[in-house]
């Protein structure tokens, strides 16, 4: 989803044929691009999943960004995660499912309750 050419000749054209033939369509993100860049798949998609292993905004910023070798700041990680937080919250709104699953860990399982 990062390259518009991509997207534009690759990902939009699978989607719209599989959509066409009534197969049921996912795609996988952290939703933290521009809200923009997913409405050209928003007529071809039954489900956004994301993958949330994370307990809490900080375990997303200090976590999903360990292994980069030139990580953003942690203002932009933070950025991050509140873009896709109300990326879900808007996508929702327009009628996409939007789902998400985590892995059940230490991190994760105080907040399973307050967030199911």
């Amino acid at each position: 989803m990062l390259s518009k050419k991509s997207v534009d000749h690759y990902v939009v054209p699978l989607l719209r044929y599989a959509h066409e033939r009534g197969a049921r369509t996912q795609i996988n993100s952290n939703l933290t691009l521009p809200l923009k860049q997913y409405e050209v798949i928003l007529p071809y998609l039954d489900v956004l999943h994301i993958s949330h292993n994370y307990g809490s905004k900080e375990d997303f910023a200090e976590i999903g960004f360990k292994e980069m070798a030139n990580a953003p700041s942690m203002d932009k990680r933070y950025a991050f995660f509140d873009r896709m937080v109300e990326n879900a919250r808007e996508l929702t709104k327009r009628g996409v499912l939007v789902s998400a699953e985590t892995m059940v860990n230490e991190r994760t399982l105080p907040h399973l309750e307050k967030n199911s």
